[in-house]
């Protein structure tokens, strides 16, 4: 700033204006903090794929630990069933910070949103699960219903510290047979600042 002028630092040559009232005027291009991590490359799609031949009960259908060098956000946490009949409604329970997973196959789906970058999460566990398969520890922190054959898609912005996990669980109660479910977590990586 020289002589009560704001002039552009980049060498272009260019001012500020400022209104009659003394309010900078400016132009703004407003995102959401997803938005921008997906631009960047810090935003992913942690998918199970197919998890097949499941049964009434409980499942422990995904294990996902953040030992990336930031804070993870997930923004949305899909699950969905198929090829089940009747119309009984079955339980989804978030787990915040179990302790381990009985389970350590990784997920099938681990992609970058933005199709064009190449970061990958380099540290993190995303597991998983399978017919009765169980998460050690943690606690119960959200809980939703869905339907038979059915898709639930939550937003939720849950952050997971670096260091912490999550696990979703699924209590199936099917009229007949077993079923196939997914679950995807899509969340960010929180940008260092």
């Amino acid at each position: 700033m020289t002589n009560g002028v704001i002039r552009d630092g980049t060498g272009g040559g260019y001012s500020a204006e400022v209104s009659s009232d003394n309010k900078l005027r400016v132009r703004a291009i407003s995102e959401t903090r997803n938005q921008h991590s997906v631009e960047i490359g810090d935003a992913y799609n942690i998918n199970t794929g197919d998890i097949s031949s499941l049964a009434n009960g409980e499942s422990a259908l995904l294990y996902f630990k953040n030992n990336e060098d930031t804070d993870f956000t997930v923004d949305a946490i899909a699950v969905g069933i198929k090829d089940a009949t009747g119309s009984n409604v079955h339980t989804v329970t978030v787990v915040r910070d179990p302790t381990s997973a009985s389970f350590s196959t990784d997920v099938d789906m681990n992609a970058n949103r933005n199709f064009g970058s190449a970061k990958t999460l380099q540290n993190s566990l995303a597991y998983k699960g399978a017919d009765a398969a169980t998460l050690t520890g943690g606690t119960d922190a959200a809980q939703f219903y869905m339907n038979e054959s059915n898709r639930l898609f939550a937003t939720v912005d849950f952050v997971i510290p670096k260091g912490t996990a999550m696990g979703v669980k699924l209590d199936l109660s099917l009229s007949s047979g077993t079923t196939t479910a997914y679950v995807a977590l899509i969340g960010h990586k929180e940008e260092i600042i």
